[in-house]
Order: C-alpha cells, then structure tokens, then sequence
C-alpha cells in the first residue's frame, strides 16, 4: 500500500500496543514525534521527496517511533495550516511535488495527527529539494542519491546511440526524410534528416555555395557541395528520383569534400562529446539560451564548417509543406523560445506539465529551424539536456515503425495548432519509460 489510506494507518495505530511505531514502519510509511510546524516542515518536504523517489508513501507526525503502546506513543500535533504545508513543500521541491496533507482524529494526545502522502513519480523523475538534496526510500531509510550519477549511464547511452547512428549506411540529418512532417514513412529513429531534400527555399539571400536549377529540391545551404557525387542532372531528374539523395551527396568542408556519411560520422563524436559535458554541469546550473543552442551548434559542426557554425541561418527556407519564419525573425523567435522555456519550468508539476514542455520543445525548436542544417542534431541535444535538467532519461518519442508514423502525424497536428496528440505521445513515453526503469 504506497499510498495509505486513513483507515489503514488507523488499523496500523493498533498495533502499537504489541509493538513500537517504527517496527511498523516500512518502504511506504514512517512515523515522526511533533515538535513545532515550522521545524516538521523542512522534515516533511525531505521525506516527500523520499517517497516520490521511491515507491510513493506517507510521513506520520504526532507518534514516537520508539515508544509502545498507544497512549504512551501518540502525542499528536499541535496548529497547522494545511494549505501552507502543501505549498512548502511544492515550493521546496524540485520538480514542485504535490503533497496531501491531512489531519486524522485520534482519542490520544492532542486529538489528531497529520499524515503527509506522496505518490510514486509518475515520469521517472528524480526529485530533489530545492537546495539540492536527492534521497530515496530503501527499506525504512531515506538514502542519499546522486542525481548526476543517476543520470550519467543514461546521457552517455544516448551518446553511444549516436555514433551507432551514424555508423550506419545513409546516416542523415535536417530535411524531409525526418523534419518534413508529409513524409514520416521514411523517417529514421530520430528526428532528424537531410536537409537537402526540404523543398524549393523561398530565401532572400543568395544561397552559399552556387545557386541550384529552377525547380531542384535542395536546400539553399547544399547548393554546390550538396549535390550527389558526380552530377546533379536536370531540374526533372532531381526532382523526381526515388533514390535518396543524402546516399551518395558530398560537401564541401574546411578537411575537403566529404561522403555525407564521412560527416556524419565525425559530427556524432562532436555530439559525444556534447553530451558527456553535460555531465560536467549539474542539472540545476544548466540555462538553455539563445547562446547556449549557438554553442552546441558550434561545437558539432564548427570543426567542419566553421564559416557558418553556430549561427543562425542567412537564408529563408521551406522544410516540406513548412515555411519556418524568414531570417530576420529568427534570432527573437530563438530569444522567446528560450525565455518561454524558463518560465514553463518554474511551474512544472506532475506528469502531463512536463511530457507537454518536452513536446513544445521539440516542435517549437524544429518549427523555428533557426540552423543552415543539423537542426534535428542540435533539437536531440536540447531534448536530452532539458531531460537531464528535469533529472530525466533521454527519451526517444518515434520509437519503432508504427511510433514513427505516429509521431509525424503528431507534428503534423501541432503545425496547425493542435497539440493534443503530440502531448499524449509524449506523456505515453514517459510512463512507458518509467514502468520500464521501475522493473
């Protein structure tokens, strides 16, 4: 029973007339002796964050955990406000916790007692208190954790997936295959795809590189160096191959023409590398800035492309049936984007809040695709830091063929307003992820 109900603790107040309230206690229930409301507090919100980490549970105040006998072990509480108890310790937590705080009558002591319920996290979340304290419920302890240790195997995984990725024949990034919501039968695990094959840019800035043939389906940013190896053909055979372009593309780099394949390759050591940083800050200290999104952006690709890395785009472009905002708008949507972001995570609580910021974030991100190309790389990254903030596992939202399809779908739906479905997708791989950590 991780959540007690008041007749089950009252049964279990039987008890200690054969034994002493801590022989009671468990997993799931603990019993602490009343001082004063503002002391017990700070008790409170430290075993709240406990059973949240743990199985969920109740702290019991107003009974002696030594003493035998009813008489002798309830003592009772004594003025309590409620509604200021279940505000600290929403305040004092990190993500806020949702405590019930509630007064149960007994005959002993000052007539009642206080019994403070937190249910199980229900997204995997590790919980902490807001000065950075992180304890979990073993047995009838309250142990210690390291939230960076916690997270450490499963933000290196995602690096390793990476370089598998890469590693992979036809290993690709921004464009229609992945970021062009009409095309999610071709789409990869990730969100993210070669940008080359986005649609007919409406950019106002000559494109870098050459300028491709009326009617290509490049991106402005691969004229030149992305075409395929050896020709592009007509404006016709471009547009109406079957053949995956990014298969055999080249570009021009500061280490010469490279197989797509070759820069993907080296692009998922730098996204490594990226990630093992993150586990140099603590999730706390992590700020995502219009800076921060340039920086990691520099740092994958600036090795290679050190004339346009970490900037934002020069070009307008169309990804699919998407028109992203033109360029001049893209550095306050950056800016907004980011401060929305802070703002949202000051009043996370609960499962859904936190599976609709990681949707909005992963759509608004790509929707604004502030980035020539590696945008879906950068989103990833995003995705996982603020994961890693929330003191959560990556999470991949496209698993399998069928979770493909239906992520597509879902950012299709949120393109035109309506985040209902993405939300649920979301939300769905939180709990999924969280049944799976917990077996």
């Amino acid at each position: 029973m991780p959540r007690p109900s008041d007749s089950e603790i009252l049964e279990l107040l039987n008890e200690l007339d054969r034994v002493p309230a801590g022989e009671l206690e468990s997993d799931w229930l603990d019993f602490k002796p009343w001082k004063n409301a503002r002391e017990d507090l700070k008790v409170a919100i430290e075993y709240a964050v406990c059973f949240a980490n743990g199985k969920g549970g109740a702290v019991v105040f107003g009974v002696e955990d030594k003493m035998m006998g009813r008489s002798k072990a309830i003592h009772g509480i004594g003025n309590c406000d409620l509604d200021v108890w279940c505000r600290g310790i929403s305040d004092a937590t990190r993500p806020n916790l949702s405590a019930e705080v509630s007064e149960l009558a007994v005959p002993e002591g000052t007539g009642k007692i206080l019994v403070v319920r937190v249910a199980k996290s229900e997204t995997g979340v590790l919980y902490g208190t807001a000065g950075g304290v992180f304890k979990q419920r073993v047995g009838k302890n309250c142990m210690p954790i390291d939230p960076q240790a916690f997270m450490r195997q499963s933000v290196l995984t995602a690096a390793e997936r990476e370089l598998v990725l890469a590693a992979r024949a036809g290993s690709c990034d921004d464009g229609a295959t992945e970021e062009n919501h009409d095309e999610p039968g071709t789409a990869s695990t990730t969100r993210s795809a070669p940008e080359s094959v986005a649609g007919k840019p409406r950019g106002r800035a000559k494109p870098e590189g050459g300028v491709s043939p009326a009617g290509t389906e490049f991106h402005p940013e691969f004229d030149g160096a992305g075409k395929r190896a050896g020709q592009l053909g007509s404006a016709g055979e471009a547009s109406g191959s079957t053949r995956p372009l990014e298969a055999t593309r080249e570009l021009a780099t500061s280490a010469g023409l490279l197989a797509y394949s070759e820069v993907a390759e080296r692009l998922a050591v730098n996204i490594a590398h990226c990630l093992e940083a993150l586990l140099e800050s603590s999730p706390q200290d992590i700020r995502i800035t219009p800076e921060w999104i340039c920086e990691i952006h520099r740092l994958i690709a600036g090795d290679l492309f050190p004339e346009w890395a970490g900037r934002f785009r020069a070009t307008d472009v169309q990804v699919g049936t998407h028109l992203p905002p033109p360029v001049h708008e893209v550095a306050i949507h950056i800016k907004n984007f980011c401060l929305d972001m802070e703002e949202r995570l000051r009043h996370l609580q609960g499962a859904e809040p936190i599976a609709e910021l990681l949707a909005w974030a992963d759509w608004r991100f790509q929707w604004i695709h502030p980035f020539k190309d590696f945008n879906g790389r950068v989103g990833r990254i995003l995705l996982i830091a603020l994961a890693y903030k929330l003191v959560l596992p990556p999470i991949d939202p496209a698993s399998g063929e069928s979770g493909k399809a239906d992520y597509f779908s879902a950012l299709r739906a949120a393109d035109t307003g309506d985040f209902a479905e993405l939300n649920d997708l979301w939300l769905n791989r939180l709990l999924q992820d969280s049944a799976a950590q917990s077996t």
